[in-house]
């Protein structure tokens, strides 16, 4: 369980890196920063039920 919460949350970070080269040019990734929070949302919720 707490590897899949740790591969969660690099890939949230991975899409956050995503979205910040999108803001470099002045345009929103859309799909990307839904990608991370979801990731985020699903990590935490897996955490919360791992305790």
């Amino acid at each position: 369980m707490l590897a899949l919460i740790f591969a969660l949350g690099l890939a949230a970070g991975v899409l956050l890196t995503s979205v910040a080269s999108y803001a470099v040019d002045g345009r929103l990734g859309a799909a990307s920063l839904a990608g991370a929070l979801g990731a985020v949302v699903v990590a935490v919720a897996l955490a919360r039920t791992a305790t």
